[in-house]
């Protein structure tokens, strides 16, 4: 067992931030990422003010993230339901 002074200095892990998209940019990259059917028509009005296009934004984000929670949660119940007809089997 190595002895480990207490006074030995923690490595500290590099704050690198994320680079800020304009929202244009947000919205064209959110667009690639989400099926089409959580798109609201109105996103990409020109019309609407930047309050009511982020709020829409994280509405999307939002329909996207419980999507696939959705869809990973189904998947884990379907895997232990397969495991249990095989421990069911082998019994």
């Amino acid at each position: 067992m190595r002895n480990v002074s207490r006074n030995s200095k923690k490595i500290k892990k590099q704050y690198i931030p994320k680079k800020k998209l304009k929202p244009e940019q947000e919205i064209a990259a959110l667009l690639l990422k989400v099926p089409q059917k959580y798109v609201p028509d109105r996103i990409e009005d020109p019309d609407i003010n930047d309050r009511e296009r982020r709020r829409l934004m994280q509405k999307l984000k939002n329909r996207f993230a419980a999507q696939r929670t959705r869809d990973q949660r189904k998947q884990h119940i379907s895997e232990l339901e397969e495991i249990n007809m095989l421990l069911e089997a082998a019994n």
